[in-house]
């Protein structure tokens, strides 16, 4: 199977996605495209790989101002991207459990084995969002600590406050009745 791949710059970073005739398999981010491509080959093993060409620009215009919409906080055009991701049937089963959890709210790992009836596997919860290799379609980034800690994330503990942060904004901006401050000079 193949799978095609775009890189382009996000407010958190320079973000590759790579995606097959499945859907999207892959969304990272770093500071260096040549770094994220050796990711995905990794993660792709022996796949082949091409970068996207401009005859479906569209598509990639969408996906892209999805994605960008979601470091920004709002989530509605990520729900109709279809994803593909690779893992076990338990890391499939924490990553479904993951896209239900509500844009700018949180659950620990124990709070999540529990809602998946394995209140045992906290670690392997925990495992499990470190193995994500789809950011954000796949919001591992509201897993946090049972202390309430942020805990890590592979693009570090600021960069899961700030998409955190803009997901409860913009839950409140969308909130009926919700209204913003107005300043005047």
């Amino acid at each position: 199977m193949s799978t095609t791949y775009h890189c382009f710059s996000t407010d958190i970073g320079l973000a590759l996605v790579g995606f097959s005739p499945a859907g999207v398999c892959f969304l990272q981010f770093g500071h260096s495209s040549a770094h994220l491509v050796r990711q995905l080959q990794k993660h792709c093993l022996a796949e082949e790989l091409a970068e996207a060409s401009t005859h479906g620009a569209i598509c990639l215009s969408r996906l892209e101002s999805a994605i960008h919409a979601a470091v920004r906080g709002s989530y509605g055009g990520l729900d109709t991207i279809s994803i593909a991701p690779s893992g076990s049937d338990f890391q499939r089963t924490v990553w479904g459990y993951l896209r239900s959890i509500p844009p700018g709210e949180v659950r620990s790992y124990s709070e999540v084995a529990h809602a998946l009836d394995m209140p045992r596997s906290t670690r392997a919860v925990a495992r499990a969002c470190g193995a994500n290799s789809i950011a954000l379609l796949i919001p591992c980034h509201r897993v946090i600590r049972g202390d309430g800690s942020l805990g890590g994330f592979r693009w570090g503990v600021e960069t899961k406050r700030r998409l955190l942060a803009a997901e409860r904004n913009a839950r409140v901006q969308t909130k009926p009745g919700a209204t913003r401050a107005i300043t005047s000079r």
